[in-house]
């Protein structure tokens, strides 16, 4: 009999031992503030040796003067003025050109060369009108000399000097447009005509893009060639609606390229544009500080604008929890064993500080926060969850 009852109370206290370990971890109802919770599940009670195991420091949020980060995208881009189209300004054939796209080209290299008979004639033209213009002048003041001794009459003499205007206004004409064409004026002077006309790059660049070849014909609106001066390549960003009053110039930016993510440069905000689009968004313009040879115009970027300083919630970075598309904290019920998840939204990663928001109704000062534990209470919510299913 004696051993039947001692078997029996052996029994009662592996059971009463089983259940407490059961019990331990489990989900359980919560005395914070109800608009705290997420759901019932989010409520854990740990046992004095888990809480010994995980080794949780408990803290309160402070408040710092923080940046907020304004998330962006955009593409790199070049001004106006550093991207050249060049056409042909005539009718003319393409005698030669060794453009490849992609190659470097300095400011004065000559880029291919246009022939046409038509470059004879116009350097005939000034040639000759040269020789009249000379003329002419000299007539001009042999005219003037009769009319003042009345040898000649005034007629004769305003009719020489009309003459000698309009042909002199018709040579500074021509003179122009063969120095915009690129001819040697000295070379025409010397009688020294030339039927080949070299198309000159203005600046130095990049070609991106080769529009003719060898033996095509062209007319003045015809595109040779593109050619793009990187030296103020910049970051253009699409800033939304809601966030464009809190951008300003002169913030630091961080940007990385799409393609090679997790590698980040430094610009700052240049100009903010003065109109919304019709996707409700705003260029803002950023200057790059190091420009390196792997940027290329209309890369896609993405970019954090940081913003002037505002006092912020901070919390250290190893107190929050994040699964990628939201993140939380566990919040301890007045030294009871009790953790409640708390989601929270992070503003601004600073180095091993996180500034974060709280749910409305929070009282952030009150808070115990896990701020060293907060994966091993993790972990045995998800083993709890684990063991329920």
């Amino acid at each position: 009999m004696e051993l039947i009852k001692m078997k029996f109370f052996v029994f009662a206290l592996a059971a009463s031992l089983l259940i407490s370990c059961k019990d331990s971890g489990k989900p359980v109802d919560s005395d914070l503030p109800k608009t705290a919770v997420n759901k019932s599940s989010d409520l854990i009670l740990l046992s004095k040796e888990q809480l010994k195991n995980a080794g949780i420091v408990l803290a309160s949020p402070e408040l710092k003067m923080v940046t907020a980060d304004i998330r962006v995208s955009g593409i790199l881009d070049v001004p106006p003025q550093n991207l050249f189209t060049i056409c042909a300004r005539v009718n003319a054939s393409v005698k030669k050109t060794n453009m490849l796209q992609g190659s470097h080209v300095h400011k004065g290299e000559v880029l291919c060369v246009l022939e046409s008979p038509d470059f004879i004639g116009w350097q005939q033209d000034y040639a000759g009108n040269r020789a009249r213009l000379e003329f002419l002048e000299s007539d001009l003041k042999r005219q003037s000399g009769l009319a003042e001794k009345n040898i000649a009459s005034v007629k004769v003499f305003e009719q020489a000097k009309a003459d000698f205007r309009i042909l002199e206004a018709s040579q500074k004409g021509l003179k122009k447009r063969l120095e915009l064409l690129g001819f040697s004026i000295s070379e025409i002077e010397k009688g020294n005509f030339s039927a080949e006309l070299p198309v000159i790059a203005p600046i130095d660049g990049f070609v991106t893009s080769v529009f003719v070849n060898s033996g095509q014909v062209l007319t003045p609106e015809n595109p040779v060639c593109e050619i793009v001066n990187m030296d103020h390549i910049h970051a253009e960003l699409m800033v939304f609606e809601k966030d464009v009053t809190k951008v300003k110039e002169g913030q630091a930016v961080e940007f990385e390229l799409v393609s090679e993510p997790g590698k980040f440069y430094g610009a700052k905000v240049f100009l903010v544009n003065h109109k919304i689009s019709r996707d409700r968004t705003v260029q803002v313009h950023a200057h790059i500080e190091k420009i390196l040879p792997e940027f290329i115009p209309n890369m896609q970027v993405s970019a954090r604008i940081r913003t002037d300083a505002q006092e912020q919630w901070a919390l250290p970075s190893e107190a929050i929890l994040s699964d990628g598309s939201s993140s939380s904290i566990y919040v301890s019920d007045a030294g009871t064993g009790k953790f409640q998840n708390l989601k929270v939204e992070v503003i601004r990663n600073q180095g091993d500080i996180c500034a974060i928001r709280f749910p409305e109704g929070i009282e952030a000062a009150s808070l115990k926060v896990v701020v060293k534990g907060a994966y091993d209470i993790r972990a045995v919510a998800e083993k709890n969850a684990e063991s329920e299913e």
